[in-house]
């Protein structure tokens, strides 16, 4: 479960405990509170322990209401020795003080990464540092295809916010490219002119299992005010023609080759402007209208619309 960062003033309690197991608990010091009045019975909370022969160690730990009181060490973070085991207390008084340790403060420090500070894109490898932080935003201007990110530091509780722009290209940035576990919530989209791509990545158990949601565009209807794209030749049909209208404007022959990967949702609209035929053509394997043969705009001036109903498969009305 997620650690619930426990604020409270002069939580400190005295122990007696030897070796590396559960503490139980003694005298709290004039002025300050127990740690059950502190956190809380059945409550995790981080805490230092300093030990009478100046070890030292931060931990997670969980408080129990007894005769003593106890307080588990479940997860070690730091320690005098520079590793993660529980130090071994000596015979001797040692004392327990509720932490906002360095892992704490890293949690609830917003930040804000760019290219070469905790975003990094290294061939078609998209790496960003969330520096331990549970709310990360980070810009991306996309160079190159993502074919892989890898989320470095992330705790176990993180919403990182990535807005991602085109730099040249266009780029493309798969849903396969995300970490192993992800699941997305909603359609997957990239824009790939001057739009901003906004991803949203959350996780509750350091990203093991996380949701991904984008502000992908409604897939029931073109823009208001679609982009034409002018073409005079053999055209292939990728994610880039979305929601656009292809000016087909030839006294030649075009066939436009729909894209095996297009996925469910992709549209556009074929206008046939000049004299010159043109067809619609699967690019290997995809079927239109169910079939694997061409199907042609019947006239010049007449206009053709192609809808995806799921992937490298086509539904084309062509008048």
């Amino acid at each position: 479960m997620p650690t619930t960062h426990v604020i409270a003033d002069l939580v400190r309690q005295i122990t007696t405990t030897t070796g590396t197991g559960t503490l139980s608990m003694g005298s709290i010091p004039a002025g300050c509170q127990g740690v059950v009045a502190g956190v809380g019975d059945g409550k995790k909370a981080r805490f230092k322990l300093a030990a009478s022969d100046g070890s030292w160690q931060v931990f997670e730990g969980t408080v129990t209401d007894g005769s003593p009181d106890t307080v588990s060490r479940d997860t070690t973070y730091a320690n005098s020795l520079g590793t993660t085991a529980n130090i071994s207390l000596p015979a001797g008084t040692h004392t327990l003080d509720l932490a906002f340790d360095a892992k704490s403060g890293n949690e609830v420090t917003p930040r804000l990464l760019t290219s070469g500070n905790g975003v990094t894109l290294a061939g078609n490898t998209l790496t960003i540092d969330c520096m331990g932080s549970c709310s990360v935003f980070a810009i991306l201007s996309l160079t190159a295809n993502i074919t892989s990110v890898v989320l470095q530091n992330v705790p176990e509780r993180c919403s990182l916010y990535l807005e991602v722009t085109q730099s040249g290209g266009p780029y493309t940035f798969a849903q396969a490219a995300w970490p192993s576990g992800t699941v997305l919530d909603g359609t997957y989209n990239l824009y790939t002119d001057s739009t901003k791509s906004r991803f949203w990545w959350t996780t509750t158990n350091s990203g093991t299992a996380s949701v991904l949601e984008c502000n992908a565009p409604s897939v029931d209807s073109l823009p208001r005010t679609a982009e034409v794209v002018t073409v005079t030749g053999n055209t292939s049909i990728d994610s880039t023609y979305n929601g656009k209208i292809i000016d087909c404007n030839s006294g030649s022959s075009i066939t436009l080759t729909l894209a095996d990967a297009l996925t469910a949702g992709f549209q556009c609209y074929a206008l046939r402007r000049g004299a010159g035929a043109v067809a619609f053509a699967r690019q290997t394997s995809g079927t239109l209208n169910g079939a694997a043969s061409n199907i042609s705009i019947s006239a010049q001036w007449r206009a053709a619309f192609v809808f995806a109903y799921g992937t490298g498969t086509f539904a084309v009305d062509a008048g």
